[in-house]
């Protein structure tokens, strides 16, 4: 067989959508998901400020983070408090299923996200297996990159 580009039509009928946006805290997500089972690929560009995601958990779904350029800090909840750990580039993290988790991105920072696993929730509810936890963001989004550095190196 012979390579060929895919047809639009040929890439909807099998599950693959794309969805580009810019986030309230200006990163950048470039999307490639599959609407059968919820696993994708994103690509996210930090914005001009350096800036937390949105603290959440996933039932099933676990998330593989990849630094390409720059560091990321990733935070998760254990016990009520916060463990935090400083990425740099080509290191990787893989999320686990009910623990809350978030993510900081400092200016200039390019990372990966593979979503992958059991996907339940979207299966039976139609809805995406991400859950807010608006806790967390309280816990985290109020500190700053001196405070994420500091934190890290005391895990």
């Amino acid at each position: 067989m012979e390579k060929r580009r895919l047809s639009s039509t040929e890439v909807a009928a099998s599950g693959m959508i794309n969805n580009h946006e810019q986030m309230e805290n200006g990163e950048l997500r470039f999307r490639l998901r599959n609407e059968n089972d919820g696993s994708g690929y994103v690509r996210i560009v930090a914005g001009t400020e350096g800036a937390w995601q949105n603290a959440h958990f996933h039932t099933g779904v676990r998330e593989c983070v990849i630094v390409q350029k720059g560091w990321m800090a990733f935070a998760k909840k254990i016990d009520g408090g916060i463990h935090m750990r400083i990425l740099r580039e080509e290191e990787m993290i893989v999320s686990e299923p009910g623990v809350v988790h978030n993510t900081y991105l400092p200016v200039g920072a390019i990372i990966h996200c593979v979503k992958f696993g059991s996907n339940v929730a979207e299966k039976i509810s139609g809805k995406a297996d991400w859950h807010s936890s608006p806790e967390f963001d309280k816990l985290t989004k109020s500190l700053s990159e001196y405070q994420i550095m500091f934190r890290a190196n005391q895990c």
